[in-house]
């Protein structure tokens, strides 16, 4: 005999005088990467997971809501316990998460293809997601699109100012799953129901998008003094963030397009027309950031205290005058690999932290939903996270004694590489001058 299929029931909302009940609606705008049980993965049962849904809103609560202690992170450590739970406080927060249909849950495979439209694997450096998936170009693994979920939360009125605030961060500058402040598995909330009645949707139009994110931030932001160490959404958001709008409105066109954008800041270099026999190609010349030389450089240096012989240099010559030996582009986030093909025995090389393998990005980039179905693309350095206030060095391991190196340039240093650098300004602040650069 068959057995009957197992079914999970709707979550029904509990309505009570003194606690907030909403059924948020979301759709997901940019594939979804990553987010299950295993790194990097999604997961088929479960995609949008309520501990990671929970996860992704103390952040975003630390984010906009820390600065109300002093900085002390202990009171905000107390209190972040108090609203969202640990291992010895129960959450006063109840969530659930459930789907409209099997088709929102399951989604379909993102498609990956290159700038003429032919499909490559999602990893591919020739496709226009590359840069973004560049952990999968050695991987086969599901990047989804078209998931819809539903939020079911409650929250009692006297945390209900803090728990707005950080579903608002969440929803505007966050997402679900991995690499989401490189965009993927960004949000469009799309209905709200609290105690039982449908709520206005506030979105925005193009031309004020800004201008609302900016004031509703100071709405839901409370105190400026945050812990150290602790990413946060900065007082000066004006300054800290950028809109783009690019051609073609659709989500995933703005998110490939801020991709692009900061693959061509981070990796320029002049494009060359070759001419061998009856074929003409372009073949990239050098980068334009002073780390490659910088390495070959510390390179040299260690095989003349070991007594190595000199390796092949791609490049004898200097690109800056006196050499830059800096790292500029750590500001970006680590790890970063290095590697020197057509250089012979030049190692792979990992800039990293001495004792701190990964630091977290601090600029956010994700398409942002506006009225009519359009979309802008947003840019947001967090503030609390600089690469120059690791408690650590800075390490180029790979090479002989991973020496150190500094990441900060000096004003003349930036002014030599803003001159060969189309998209570089020369402010010493990389993030902002990518910023500037949209």
């Amino acid at each position: 005999m068959r057995k009957p299929k197992k079914t999970v029931p709707n979550w029904q909302p509990e309505v009570r005088s003194d606690v907030n009940t909403q059924v948020r609606r979301y759709k997901l705008i940019t594939p979804l990467y990553g987010g299950g049980v295993k790194a990097g993965e999604v997961d088929t049962v479960t995609p949008i997971r309520g501990t990671a849904v929970r996860g992704q809103l103390r952040f975003w609560w630390r984010a906009i809501r820390g600065g109300q202690f002093d900085g002390n992170l202990a009171k905000m450590k107390e209190k972040e316990d108090e609203i969202w739970g640990s291992a010895s406080t129960p959450s006063q927060v109840s969530l659930v998460i459930s789907y409209p249909d099997e088709n929102s849950k399951q989604g379909s495979a993102f498609e990956a293809v290159d700038e003429h439209g032919r499909s490559k694997p999602i990893g591919d450096p020739a496709s226009t997601t590359g840069y973004a998936t560049f952990p999968l170009r050695d991987k086969e693994q599901n990047i989804l699109e078209g998931i819809s979920f539903v939020l079911n939360i409650s929250f009692s009125e006297t945390i209900s100012e803090e728990v707005r605030a950080a579903l608002w961060a969440w929803e505007h500058f966050g997402g679900i799953g991995a690499r989401t402040r490189r965009g993927f598995g960004a949000l469009e909330c799309t209905q709200v129901d609290e105690n039982g009645e449908t709520l206005p949707l506030t979105l925005f139009t193009v031309a004020n998008v800004k201008q609302k994110l900016i004031e509703e931030f100071e709405t839901h932001c409370k105190g400026i003094n945050f812990p150290d160490n602790i990413p946060y959404l900065p007082a000066d958001l004006d300054q800290r963030i950028k809109i783009k709008r690019f051609s073609g409105d659709s989500s995933t066109n703005t998110w490939i397009k801020l991709v692009q954008a900061l693959q061509t800041f981070r990796q320029e270099r002049p494009q060359n027309r070759v001419q061998e026999g009856n074929r003409t190609f372009i073949r990239p010349g050098r980068n334009r950031w002073p780390e490659p030389d910088a390495i070959r450089d510390k390179v040299d240096e260690m095989d003349k205290v070991n007594k190595v012989k000199p390796r092949h240099r791609k490049y004898p010559k200097p690109l800056y005058s006196g050499g830059i030996s800096k790292a500029p582009r750590a500001a970006f986030g680590l790890p970063i690999l290095f590697e020197f093909k057509g250089e012979g025995t030049m190692p792979k090389v990992t800039l990293k932290g001495e004792k701190h393998d990964r630091f977290a990005s601090p600029l956010i980039l994700r398409p942002l939903a506006c009225r009519d179905g359009k979309y802008v693309g947003l840019a947001l350095i967090l503030s609390g996270s600089d690469v120059s206030n690791l408690p650590s060095d800075l390490i180029l391991e790979g090479v002989s004694n991973s020496p150190p190196i500094k990441s900060k340039l000096t004003q003349p240093e930036a002014d030599q590489i803003a001159a060969k650098h189309s998209s570089y300004n020369g402010n010493i602040d990389i993030l902002q001058a990518f910023l500037d650069s949209l």
